[in-house]
């Protein structure tokens, strides 16, 4: 529920302002969201000091955690056991933190939230919001934000539309498609027609299986229904990169996931980059020669932590694609030897994929490449690393005129109540 959270608060507040009525319904989502966020920038510092604690409220005030807000936040991560906060006169003197790897760290933050009684249109949103990351589905009008009046149902929707959340989209036939474009790639059409053919449940028996194995081998063995699974690969809905080894080519399919901030252009490359990563591991799980990976986040692990990996001798077809694209260097691991070593080629890019393939293997999402900015996590945890000058995400969009109509008529009833 936390990971929602945060992608919902970072989502509303880059949109259009909603109204204040709606706003307020959110302050339990948007209060656990800045929580999520500062816990994830803040792990591994130890002790924020009095003198440090300038340095604590720059990094958290980059990440849209307000001075006046800080020490409610604090609260909250005291409460859930993260921090340990020292106050004198009021006032915020000493910080000790105590906040665990990602997934320990969402799921006590989650827990929390559901536990302050989150109101019914932060629950609608949250659930609607979850629903669609799991699959793409025809729109009934079912979502739990469907269900809201209209007065919340119309901004809220338009504003998770703006911000990637949640998004309906009309197709030919004049039914609408409802999904997450932060978790699935805009393949409406054949998406919608295979929804049909094949319905709701096994589309998201083939989806949810895919997502908790980034890189599903595509031979399958076991899987009830990998003939769909094929058969979104081949349609495009699923990408599927195709590795070759000394055991023939071999697919492997992901969730089309699409989180990453920045420029369209370099988030494509940098995505085709994660699954080359973990689909050249997988093969080597599944289909490697000799002996076979046991723990394909460990190859990961290993190239972030080492730098290379052991001799090898079948790294020009099991890697091949990793030196195509410019993230390994291939070399003899001695003049004489027949095994070559394979070795990580550290850019900026190709870290963030790397950090990127192994959370994905980890969480079944990109957690550390999307949700933690590290020059300022750097600059959280050292302070000899220089400040990075980072701006708060601005609003961008407004509303339609009919939702803007909603809005007044809504406001007008408040007012002459």
């Amino acid at each position: 529920m936390a990971l929602r959270a945060q992608d919902v608060e970072s989502g509303l507040q880059s949109g259009p302002d909603l109204p204040p009525f709606a706003t307020r319904e959110f302050k339990k989502t948007f209060l656990a969201g800045k929580a999520a966020r500062l816990a994830a920038h803040i792990g591994g510092a130890d002790v924020f000091e009095e003198k440090d604690i300038p340095r604590l409220e720059a990094v958290a005030d980059s990440l849209g955690v307000e001075p006046l807000l800080l020490p409610v936040v604090l609260g909250v991560l005291e409460e859930i056991g993260f921090v340990d906060v020292a106050k004198k006169g009021g006032e915020v003197v000493r910080v000790r933190e105590n906040v665990p790897r990602y997934g320990d760290l969402y799921e006590g933050v989650g827990q929390h939230l559901a536990s302050q009684a989150p109101s019914e249109v932060e629950l609608a949103t949250l659930e609607s919001f979850h629903h669609l990351t799991e699959a793409p589905r025809i729109d009934d009008g079912g979502l739990p934000i469907q269900q809201l009046s209209l007065k919340f149902s119309a901004p809220i929707l338009e504003a998770t539309d703006n911000a990637g959340l949640i998004r309906l989209v009309q197709v030919p036939n004049g039914e609408k498609l409802a999904f997450s474009p932060q978790y699935w790639d805009e393949n409406v059409e054949a998406t919608h027609r295979l929804l049909q053919e094949f319905g709701d449940e096994r589309f998201r028996a083939v989806h949810k299986r895919v997502q908790e194995e980034p890189g599903f081998s595509l031979d399958g063995k076991g899987f009830e229904h990998i003939e769909l699974a094929k058969r979104l690969a081949a349609e495009g809905v699923l990408p599927s990169p195709d590795v070759e080894g000394l055991k023939g080519k071999r697919q492997f399919a992901f969730v089309p996931y699409r989180g990453f901030a920045g420029d369209p252009a370099v988030q494509s490359k940098l995505v085709e980059k994660v699954r080359a990563l973990i689909a050249c591991v997988r093969y080597g799980q599944h289909y490697g020669t000799g002996s076979k990976i046991l723990y394909p986040g460990a190859i990961l692990r290993a190239f972030r932590d080492k730098g290379s990996l052991r001799p090898h001798s079948d790294p020009f077809t099991q890697y091949r694609m990793l030196y195509d694209m410019g993230m390994v260097r291939l070399e003899k691991a001695s003049p004489t030897s027949d095994r070559y070593v394979t070795t990580f080629i550290d850019t900026e890019e190709n870290s963030q994929a790397l950090e990127a393939a192994i959370s994905l293997l980890a969480h079944g999402s990109p957690v550390e490449a999307v949700s933690v900015n590290q020059e300022l996590r750097n600059y959280a945890i050292n302070a000899s690393y220089q400040e990075p000058v980072i701006s708060r995400a601005k609003r961008t969009g407004t509303f339609t005129r009919e939702t803007q109509k909603v809005i007044y008529e809504a406001m007008r009833d408040i007012i002459t109540l």
